[in-house]
């Protein structure tokens, strides 16, 4: 052996002893400070070193799972692994391909060659998580988001000792790291000589994403000319409005931005272009020669790549994290709309909506509980639009309305001749409709008991199985749950499953009924903008917006948007919403609302005054306002009258 392995090895050996001892010794200069790092992060995870956790079997349900859940991923990583392989002369040697929880989900070896030890570690369905095996090449290029070689006893299970390994992140059209290749020997080959083709593999991957993103203009960019076309050079992909949603890893080191997410990227911002000035100057004349940009302080010559193929785009949809943030809904129905449809203003609400935002965007499951009416399913709607599988179907399944004997049937669908009646060929259920995007389950408390059962196998499993069936079909999407019920207090008088209860429950967002909401009025504003997009704009009366603002809408925001529609083509030729333009029912009950000593106003003295009875309540009105500091509704409480008999009063 060399002498500088000896001296390496003696580096590590010293290291993990320190280590191992809870020495307060500085291991930096011994070995890297990222492998260090893992180390700690193992130990954390309560790893010991001498866990055997390497040979876990692996069930073929799990890897069926994990290959329709992977299948497009796959369709990219599969070739370049194959390319790996047969370039690699050392027949030892295994590729293979992990996703983002560090899960094997596919590999390339030579079954005789490779031995079975290397092959069983690498074998599709097993996790090499940090948390799980502690410190490996795969785990730390996921973890830290570059190429890492591990070799020997820098694992930090005893059992891995035997092997080396290295690992390089495939990056998505976004710059999120979506899977890594890994390379995997014993510890008589090196790993590191491909290293460099493996970076090019990864690079590839991600330039094929990239051109593969539907509806988007591509841009190969590069200092050299002669570099354009090949896997070196920058890509970047624009929508037709001009925002960056796909970059690779040379476009972001060249013109030094990282990863996309909230605050938008525009062509303007990179090139000091607009969209259509950009493709005027690209298509010129119809020549495709090379055109010339400058951005971030270098010049670079440009070229449009040829558009992905159709059946590519279309038939084989990128991993739900990278997919292209596009303003086109793919599900763009009359329900379909976002949050701004119903313009949340509340203060309080918003911040419970942004931490749904955020805990939807983890994969954790929600419960939206409300009064009917509340915009449960809209709001359920604009979680989908920007959770992690927005790009998939939309799926809303009413556990109310469904008859039960067909429950079953309508959520996991069934096989041919499963019963009388069914359809030939059998059919989808609403869990099969909905993989790969989200699945509404709304007034989950009122599914049976019988039912809920199912339903908890499905979700702990993954995996659902049609009537009539055999056949286990992998569940890939994300689970909202919706009930204008107490789910726990169901569950304490044994009408809910607890276990049930608790796999659902990841975060609960109570939406609060209309009169409660402290955005009302705005509500209303923006639902008589939106109602008034192809028409001259309406102005509301002050009684009309009084009476509006009193009522109590036992329906919510589905009867507000109602009314809103019917108001506003009532008074379409008026320009303005009057008192008459309200249906019977809202001006019955604001009327009714208010006390007998304050409905009918009077201009008569009130005797030994010399005032009107109409000044002594608007004094009155006036002193309750300011013993609330101007708060009206406040004041209108303290005095028995509606909001909009304070309003009438005071502008009387």
């Amino acid at each position: 052996m060399p002498s500088h392995a000896i001296d390496g090895q003696h580096r590590i050996d010293t290291a993990r002893r320190l280590f191992f001892n809870h020495a307060t010794t500085d291991l930096g200069g011994l070995v890297p400070s990222p492998l260090v790092e893992s180390w700690e992060r193992s130990r954390h995870f309560g790893l010991s070193a001498n866990d055997a956790i390497l040979f876990d079997t692996v069930s073929r349900t799990d890897q069926h799972f994990l290959r329709e859940k992977h299948a497009c991923l796959l369709t990219y990583v599969v070739p370049e692994l194959k390319r790996l392989r047969q370039a690699c002369a050392d027949p030892g040697l295994v590729f293979a391909c992990l996703d983002t929880s560090a899960t094997v989900i596919h590999a390339v070896s030579d079954p005789l060659r490779a031995g079975r030890r290397l092959s069983d570690i690498l074998r599709p369905g097993l996790s090499l998580d940090e948390r799980l095996v502690g410190t490996t090449a795969p785990g730390c290029a996921l973890h830290d988001g570059i190429a890492t070689i591990v070799r020997a006893s820098e694992h930090f299970l005893d059992e891995a000792r035997s092997f080396a390994c290295a690992a390089v992140p495939i990056f998505g059209p976004s710059g999120h790291s979506v899977a890594c290749i890994d390379v995997t020997s014993t510890i008589d080959s090196d790993p590191a000589s491909v290293l460099e083709p493996m970076m090019l593999a990864a690079n590839a991957i991600q330039n094929q994403m990239i051109l593969d993103l539907p509806e988007t203009i591509v841009i190969g960019l590069h200092p050299h000319p002669a570099m354009l076309d090949t896997p070196m050079q920058a890509l970047i992909a624009l929508t037709p409005d001009g925002r960056v949603v796909g970059a690779n890893q040379i476009a972001r080191q060249y013109l030094h931005f990282g990863r996309l997410g909230d605050d938008e990227l525009t062509c303007e911002i990179l090139f000091e272009k607009t969209f259509s000035q950009l493709m005027r100057q690209l298509q010129a004349s119809g020549n495709p020669s090379n055109r010339t940009l400058v951005a971030a302080g270098l010049r670079f010559q440009a070229r449009l790549q040829p558009p992905a193929e159709a059946a590519t785009a279309s038939t084989c949809p990128l991993p739900a994290a990278e997919a292209p943030r596009t303003k086109l809904a793919a599900d763009a129905s009359p329900h379909s709309a976002g949050l701004d449809s119903y313009c949340f203003m509340d203060p309080s609400l918003n911040r419970t909506l942004n931490q749904a935002h955020l805990v939807f965007s983890r994969d954790i499951p929600i419960i939206l509980n409300g009064e009917t009416g509340t915009g449960k399913e809209i709001v359920a709607r604009a979680l989908h639009q920007r959770g992690p599988r927005h790009k998939g179907p939309f799926v809303a399944v009413n556990c109310a309305a469904l008859p039960a004997g067909l429950i079953e049937s309508e959520l996991f669908g069934y096989e041919d001749g499963a019963f009388t009646g069914g359809r030939r060929g059998g059919s989808p259920g609403k869990f099969e409709q909905a993989n790969g995007g989200t699945l509404l389950l709304d007034e989950i408390g009122d599914m049976p008991l019988d039912m809920q059962g199912r339903l908890l196998r499905a979700l702990q499993e993954r995996a659902i199985v049609r009537i009539g069936g055999t056949r286990a079909i992998g569940l890939n999407l994300s689970i909202i749950c919706a009930t204008h019920r107490d789910l726990s207090a169901l569950a304490a008088k044994g009408h809910f499953r607890p276990d049930l209860l608790f796999r659902l429950q990841g975060l609960q967002l109570t939406l609060p009924p209309l009169r409660e909401r402290a955005d009302l009025g705005q509500l209303m504003d923006h639902l008589v903008a939106r109602a008034c997009q192809d028409r001259l704009p309406l102005q509301w009366h002050p009684h009309a917006r009084e009476a509006m603002l009193a009522y109590h809408w036992p329906g919510n925001v589905r009867q507000l948007a109602h009314v809103i529609q019917l108001i506003t083509v009532l008074a379409e030729h008026d320009g303005q919403i009057r008192i008459e333009h309200l249906p019977d029912d809202i001006l019955a009950l604001t009327a009714a609302s208010a006390p007998s000593s304050l409905r009918t106003s009077t201009s008569t003295d009130v005797e030994g005054t010399g005032r009107s009875m109409d000044a002594i309540q608007r004094q009155a009105i006036l002193e309750a306002i300011s013993r609330h500091q101007g708060n009206r509704a406040a004041a209108a409480r303290s005095l028995g009258i509606s909001r909009a008999t304070l309003y009438r009063k005071l502008s009387a």
